[in-house]
């Protein structure tokens, strides 16, 4: 039951992707129809409006939705193509969930991409960076320097009307930049405090901590986690003892480093797929590339091969 679950999931997933423009709010991409000359019209012309969306000639945009532009931002992040407004998103059934730097998670209706909208607002204490979905469950990570904050966990049941059931924080923390959800369990990256902390949520509207995780071997300049297969996969961002770290969750609460690949560079995000895990570094820009490493033996991870774009 859980391999055709997972086999329909990827299937959803297959047919539409959902992308966060800094600037733009949420686009869904699906199967291109029509001639190949008008097609091919309609890719030059979304280019040109987008330079960075280097589009594959086999999709097109069906539809656009405009996010938090009537908002204020506290703390603007500028970009070169104006200042951000949205940052990680989640898709759970037919709802996106938009974390935003003017302090909301939008929640978006796209079971028609073509004329998405947004169905909701939870106010959040500061930026919500990322967010991720289990049991009708949101735990959102809230970030902002030089404050504590730390996770909101949301009740969306009923995604048009979602309940907030608890914050949490502690001191310390700086905020929660990433996270990902296990078995009852949030696994919260923080960047800017060491290591990982493990939170209990059976009872959603009362969390505690469970847990706490320190690498032996890497810097703990925790950026983001990943859990697939009862492995949770840590990058490390530090460019000196930075790297990839591969833990066993079989014990939730006491994870077991099974292996380390280290990384000169240090390494903003990591993902387990079918066995091999997709890793990158976001500092140096689009010369940095992208890793490709053998886990089928967690604990004999290989580097397999590393490949980068020839110019931006």
């Amino acid at each position: 039951m859980e391999r055709c679950a997972r086999m329909q999931f990827q299937l959803r997933r297959r047919r539409f992707a959902f992308l966060v423009l800094a600037a733009a709010g949420l686009a869904a991409v699906g199967a291109a129809h029509g001639h190949e000359e008008q097609k091919g019209v309609r890719i030059a012309a979304g280019l040109r409006q987008v330079p960075a969306a280097y589009a594959p000639l086999n999709v097109e945009l069906v539809g656009r939705i405009a996010l938090g532009r009537d908002l204020e931002i506290p703390r603007p992040v500028p970009t070169p193509q104006g200042d951000l407004l949205t940052a990680d998103l989640y898709v759970a059934g037919s709802h996106a969930y938009v974390g935003s730097w003017a302090h909301v998670l939008h929640v978006v209706d796209i079971s028609r991409p073509e004329q998405m909208r947004e169905v909701a607002r939870v106010p959040m204490p500061g930026p919500a960076v990322d967010v991720k979905i289990e049991d009708n469950v949101a735990v959102v990570g809230v970030q902002d320097w030089g404050s504590d904050f730390g996770v909101v966990i949301v009740d969306v049941a009923d995604p048009g009307n979602p309940v907030i059931l608890a914050r949490y924080s502690e001191p310390g923390w700086q905020g929660v930049h990433n996270l990902d959800l296990h078995g009852q369990r949030a696994y919260l990256a923080h960047t800017s405090s060491p290591g990982i902390t493990i939170l209990d949520i059976s009872d959603p509207a009362n969390p505690v901590v469970s847990g706490r995780w320190l690498s032996a071997e890497l810097s703990n300049v925790v950026h983001d986690i990943s859990i697939r297969d009862d492995i949770a996969v840590v990058s490390d961002f530090d460019d000196h003892r930075g790297g990839l770290q591969l833990l066993g969750l079989d014990d939730p609460d006491n994870l077991e480093s099974l292996s380390v690949v280290r990384f000169s560079t240090g390494l903003h995000s990591a993902w387990l797929e079918d066995g091999y895990i997709y890793c990158n570094q976001e500092f140096g820009g689009w010369e940095q590339l992208l890793h490709v490493v053998d886990a089928r033996q967690p604990r004999q991870p290989e580097l397999v091969h590393s490949f980068g774009a020839e110019g931006p």
